[in-house]
């Protein structure tokens, strides 16, 4: 794996494995809480990486940042 630095690779690796997680939780409250972490994981994997952040691709987490930002 190129271009991977050691942390990286630690943010990389719980990513998957919240994805293997995830397909084994039957209870929905759970699998919410599970997916909102491996979104949250994902969107800190993309900063490290310096990729754009586009807000829509994380609607959990659009609408909560919307508000801190403008005061609403």
């Amino acid at each position: 794996m190129q271009d991977v630095s050691p942390p990286e690779f630690e943010k990389r690796q719980q990513i998957l494995n919240l994805k293997e997680l995830l397909n084994t939780i039957d209870d929905d409250k759970e699998r919410l809480k599970k997916l909102r972490e491996l979104n949250f994981k994902m969107m800190e994997f993309n900063i490290m990486k310096g990729r754009p952040l586009y807000l829509e691709n994380f609607a959990d987490y659009e609408q909560r940042i919307f508000e801190k930002f403008t005061g609403s």
